[in-house]
């Protein structure tokens, strides 16, 4: 991470810049709920962490892509 936004749900988190998110996320409860907590693993220089926060307070409208079954990805735009 090379910045954090003041007053963002990172700062309110303790993320800070130059931290490294060491760890897959699985984003799939915070998208579909909007007060289900995220845990990051993050490295912070050579102190291994665990953050939590609640990414967004309201819900949010947008697009997901799915995969078509059965449609090669040479039929898909890029």
């Amino acid at each position: 991470m090379t910045k954090v936004v003041s007053g963002s749900n990172a700062e309110r988190a303790d993320l800070l810049a130059g931290d490294e998110i060491s760890a897959p996320l699985v984003l799939d409860d915070v998208l579909t709920h909007t007060d289900a907590k995220l845990t990051l693993k993050v490295r912070r220089g050579t102190d291994d962490l665990e953050l939590s926060c609640v990414p967004r307070g309201a819900a949010v409208s947008g697009l997901r892509w799915m995969r078509v079954p059965g449609v090669p990805d040479s039929e898909c735009a890029r």
